[in-house]
C-alpha cells in the first residue's frame, strides 16, 4: 500500500488481525524535500527524510523501532548538518496517543560532510508521566566539522561539553559545562573558555563563567 501524508511519503506493509487487534508493520518513509507539502512564514525547514519503523503489538501496547535519517537540512535558507535519529517506543496505545507511550531515542547524531559524527545526544519522551530528558554526555566537538556549513568562515579549536535537561509540564532542571581551550571563528579569537551553568523554570544560576575574547578576559564567578 502506498500513501502519501501532509509531510512525507510513505510505503507501508503489514497485516492487522481485527479479532484480537493485534498488528504487524514496516514503514518505509523516503521524502526529497519536505518543503513540497507546508508553507509557513514563522517556520521554514526544508529537509529530505529517509527511514525504517518497525511496528508491532496489540493497539492497546504498541510497540516500535526506527531509525531516520534527515539530510539536506536547510532551516530559513541556512545549512545545518544532517541528522541521524534511531529510537523506540513502547506502552502505547493508538486510541490515546497524547497519553501513553515511551519514545527513546538513544542515538541522536550531527553527522558532517562525509558522514560523520559532529556530536551526539540521547533524549526520552514519556508520554505517561509527562517526563522529557535530553543529555549530551561528555564530549569534545571539533569546530573544523563545521567548516563546510561557513566556507567564508575559518573554524577551527575543539570545545568539550556536557549537557543535561530533564522538564514535565510544570516544572525543568538543567545544567551544562562548555570549556575549550581555544577556538577561532573567523578573525574572533576565543581562548580559555570554562563555563558552567544550572538552573530551573524560573531561576538561572552561573557557577563560572570565563573566556578570553580577542585579548581581552570575561570573568564573572
Amino acid at each position: 500500500l502506498y500513501h502519501s501524508t501532509l509531510f512525507v511519503k510513505l510505503q507501508i506493509s503489514g497485516n492487522y488481525n481485527i479479532k484480537d487487534q493485534n498488528i504487524r508493520a514496516k514503514i518505509n518513509i523516503l521524502e526529497k524535500n519536505t518543503s513540497e507539502y507546508y508553507k509557513t512564514e514563522k517556520f521554514v525547514l526544508n529537509f529530505r527524510a529517509v527511514g525504517e519503523i518497525n511496528i508491532w503489538g496489540n493497539i492497546h501496547d504498541i510497540k516500535a523501532l526506527g531509525k531516520i535519517n534527515a539530510s539536506n537540512i536547510y532551516y530559513e535558507g541556512y545549512k545545518i548538518p544532517d541528522v541521524y535519529l534511531k529510537f523506540t517506543y513502547n506502552r502505547g496505545d493508538l486510541y490515546s496517543l497524547n497519553s501513553t507511550g515511551v519514545l527513546n531515542f538513544p542515538e541522536i547524531v550531527l553527522l558532517d560532510q562525509n558522514r560523520q559524527s559532529i556530536m551526539q545526544a540521547n533524549a526520552y519522551l514519556d508520554m505517561i508521566n509527562k517526563k522529557t530528558v535530553i543529555k549530551i554526555d561528555e564530549q569534545k566537538v571539533d569546530f573544523n566539522k563545521f567548516d563546510y556549513l561557513y566556507p567564508e568562515r575559518e573554524l577551527s579549536g575543539e570545545i568539550k561539553i556536557d549537557f543535561f535537561l530533564q522538564s514535565d509540564l510544570e516544572t525543568a532542571e538543567y545544567r551544562a559545562n562548555i570549556v575549550s581551550e581555544k577556538i577561532k571563528i573567523g578573525n574572533i579569537i576565543i581562548q580559555d573558555v570554562n563555563n558552567k551553568f544550572r538552573g530551573n523554570e524560573k531561576e538561572l544560576y552561573v557557577d563560572n563563567i570565563s573566556m578570553n575574547y580577542n585579548g581581552n578576559p570575561l570573568n564573572l564567578y
